[in-house]
């Protein structure tokens, strides 16, 4: 674990440059046009759709990322706390995490 705040955040950012390659610009945007092609699938014609349909092509596409959580998690956008039950995480909840490519 790093104790400096600045050093800290040179190395993340040294981490993302090095991620950061043609290749996967490419395969980002190949991902982030195949979900725009399903969002505006029904336009103009209307149909529309929901907040779970919307999730499952963000996760189809790799937007989103399911987990499985048996205590509340504390990720930034995750209601799971809020709206489930100590009985449902016992089972296990599913939970969905922005990834790399929402996060920028």
């Amino acid at each position: 674990m790093i104790d400096d705040p600045e050093e800290e955040a040179w190395q993340d950012l040294e981490s993302k440059a090095k991620n950061n390659t043609p290749e996967k610009q490419a395969t980002d945007l190949e991902r982030l046009r195949a979900f725009a092609k399903d969002v505006m699938g029904d336009w103009p014609e209307g149909g529309g759709f929901d907040g779970l349909e919307l999730q499952e092509m963000a996760v189809k596409h790799g937007l989103l990322e399911e987990t499985t959580q048996h205590k509340p998690c504390v990720e930034e956008g995750c209601f799971c706390a809020s709206m489930c039950t100590p009985e449902e995480f016992e089972g296990g909840v599913t939970c969905y995490r922005r990834t790399a490519l929402l996060k920028g």
